[in-house]
């Protein structure tokens, strides 16, 4: 049979083993939260970071858009410039025909 002081001593290595286990299991618990934690935040920025470059993506085409209106304007507005200025010089009697505001 055990003597007291044994059986204190049983108890007192038993507390230790639950308490070691139990610093374990928080320590366990603290690490599933972090890597969790980290996780959500991964898949957070991912997403985030993929309505990003969609926005992108849409602007860039958008922006490819305005150049070449922009550009076919510039042609548009040359080609009519050229035609009066041909106009103008032609005139009647081969004098020119000033237009106002050009």
């Amino acid at each position: 049979m055990d003597t007291p002081v044994a059986i204190i001593d049983q108890q007192a290595d038993v507390e230790r083993q639950y308490k070691d286990e139990l610093r374990w299991m928080q320590k366990l618990e603290e690490i599933k939260e972090l890597s969790g934690t980290s996780a959500a935040s991964v898949a957070a920025l991912r997403s985030k970071l993929s309505t990003t470059d969609s926005e992108l993506s849409e602007l860039q085409t958008q922006y490819q858009r305005i150049v070449y209106e922009h550009a076919k304007a510039r042609a548009e507005h040359t080609e009519m410039s050229g035609k009066l200025l041909r106009v103008g010089a032609a005139g009647v009697g081969g004098r020119g025909v000033r237009l106002s505001g050009l």
